[in-house]
């Protein structure tokens, strides 16, 4: 178990060890950024600073009384996501065609990398961030899944190396609220959590270039810098009125793991609220699916399968993970697939009852070697013989999935 911990300032006491983990709000030459508390006056003065939370290290220093009760809070926020997965799963049924929703999907996410560029830049030059707006493109997002989730599902996968980020944050927000609607999450809850999804980088703004695209390996120091996104991403945040409590976890603590071995805060699996859980998983998912400068993007199904081994090493929560997967099934939307008949094929849109037996929009014949019009074809159909064989790559048979998804609708 972690030894670090987040306490309120107000249950510091002498004993106690203060750890040199965010603690920069200390005045170089006033006081000691670390070490073990042996004066009433240094507590008062720490107090009198009004930091609202503090980190101390439990394995160095007396441990305060409230973390007889962690273990409970645990408890009780496994509890929680447990009564949340007892409920009825929702995958909503349709309201509008998967070709009608797709083209109302594009524009929403034209629109949503443009604001997320723009709030980037706002960022960037510490000008404010247009919380309605964000707020707005949120609304739309969660309009569009609730509608028709297979529309924006299918563009999270087309990727651009080069606008990784913005990408990756409107994403994330896809994902984010897929996973919560899933969890019975909805109205200003649901929106906080998508607007916490969209904002959830911000902070990589502010980090090197040099660094976020850097192809090899980054060195210790590189990395530190690396990890400052989340606080920079933080510190902004909060100075932005009109931000829930969510929103800024969200930005905070996407990056713990419940062994306590993420950053920035190294937080104890009972100290990570739901809305961080859920925001890990999906960070994640879409992060390992991406082609980036370093790495190529895992295809959706190995994907999930390695986050599954992930949660089982208490990185992931492993409920929100199997949850994840249930949304998503076997085959997400926009994975490329081959047919036992030869053919090559997107994933369109699921079912709920047939959850390996896709509707798949054929686009190659392998055995002419021929791209053709595009059509569905629904697995499910009792009249079709035709049956996933696995998961591909494009770039195996020289096709481009951005090309074949822009096709689509």
């Amino acid at each position: 178990m972690p030894s670090i911990k987040r306490i309120s300032t107000n249950d510091l006491e002498v004993g106690m060890y203060i750890a040199n983990s965010n603690n920069e709000w200390i005045p170089n030459g006033n006081l000691s950024r670390c070490g073990l508390i042996k004066d009433p006056l240094v507590v008062a003065k720490i107090k009198s600073l009004g930091i609202p939370e503090i980190y101390i290290d439990i394995a160095r220093g007396k441990a305060p009384e409230s973390l007889a009760t962690s273990n409970l809070e645990l408890i009780k926020q496994k509890e929680n996501i447990q009564s949340l997965l007892k409920k009825p799963h929702i995958r909503l049924n349709e309201k509008t065609s998967f070709d009608a929703e797709l083209a109302v999907a594009k524009k929403i996410q034209s629109e949503g990398l443009a604001l997320v560029e723009s709030v980037m830049t706002n960022v960037k030059y510490g000008q404010a961030v247009d919380v309605n707006s964000t707020k707005e493109l949120a609304g739309n997002v969660i309009e569009s899944l609730l509608n028709n989730q297979n529309a924006l599902l299918c563009l999270t996968q087309l990727r651009t190396k080069d606008k990784y980020l913005v990408e990756h944050s409107f994403n994330v927000s896809i994902f984010m609220g897929i996973l919560a609607v899933s969890l019975n999450i909805m109205g200003d809850e649901l929106n906080d959590l998508v607007t916490g999804a969209l904002l959830h980088d911000v902070g990589k703004i502010k980090v090197s270039d040099g660094i976020l695209n850097k192809p090899g390996k980054l060195t210790s120091e590189e990395w530190r810098e690396m990890q400052m996104h989340v606080t920079f991403g933080e510190q902004y945040l909060r100075d932005v009125p009109g931000l829930s409590k969510e929103i800024i976890d969200i930005c905070a603590q996407h990056h713990e793991r419940l062994d306590g071995s993420g950053y920035p805060r190294k937080l104890a699996a009972s100290e990570i609220p739901l809305h961080s859980r859920m925001a890990a998983v999906v960070d994640v998912y879409d992060a390992i699916t991406a082609d980036r400068v370093y790495h190529q993007g895992m295809a959706p199904a190995i994907a999930l399968k390695k986050m599954v081994e992930w949660s089982d090493e208490i990185h992931l929560d492993k409920d929100l993970v199997y949850q994840f997967i249930r949304c998503l099934s076997v085959y997400p939307q926009g994975s490329f697939v081959l047919l036992n008949n030869q053919r090559l094929g997107i994933v369109q849109a699921l079912h709920k009852t047939e959850m390996k037996k896709p509707v798949v929009t054929i686009v190659y014949n392998l055995e002419k070697n021929i791209r053709v019009p595009n059509f569905p074809m629904d697995l499910s159909d009792p009249s079709c013989s035709c049956k996933i064989e696995r998961v591909v790559l494009p770039e195996e048979y020289g096709l481009n999935l951005n090309e074949l998804l822009g096709t689509l609708g």
